[in-house]
């Protein structure tokens, strides 16, 4: 996919095998092929501005395309408990989420954790009581 930024010159983003590459161009509009024509760039923003901007969703993009998605976070569930609730803003009711063990204390008892609900910004793990503070997870949360 490609499109076009102008304020009288702008920059073209072109997909280049695994890559995603940045080159200023002078073109007339904003275009998404297969799409409609966007509205002009406001012209209250500096064109610098913009271009840095770009810059950065290139940036977000390229790591998007490698897997770095920003969807984890690290757990430990509550040693001496049956249930831990997590509490992130990317959590919603239909987030998909998914635990991984990364100690053998965890790894034991995941498969006897499960989501016992779930509610935007928040959700709650049921598992077996272990003594051990080791109980550590990766969950991703994606959706």
């Amino acid at each position: 996919m490609s499109f076009l930024l102008t304020e009288g010159g702008g920059y073209l983003l072109q997909e280049s095998g695994d890559r995603i590459l940045l080159e200023y161009a002078e073109w007339a509009s904003i275009m998404i092929p297969g799409f409609p024509v966007a509205p002009q760039a406001p012209r209250t923003v500096s064109f610098s501005t913009i271009g840095d901007w770009i810059r950065r969703v290139v940036d977000v993009v390229n790591g998007a395309r490698a897997g770095k998605l920003n969807a984890t976070v690290r757990i430990t569930l509550a040693a001496g408990a049956t249930s831990t609730t997590v509490i992130d803003p990317r959590i919603t009711w239909y987030s998909a989420l998914l635990l991984t063990p990364v100690t053998a204390d965890a790894a034991a008892i995941a498969g006897s954790t499960y989501v016992n609900s779930q509610q935007n910004g928040q959700c709650t793990f049921s598992h077996p009581s272990s003594a051990s503070g080791l109980l550590n997870f990766t969950l991703a949360i994606i959706g």
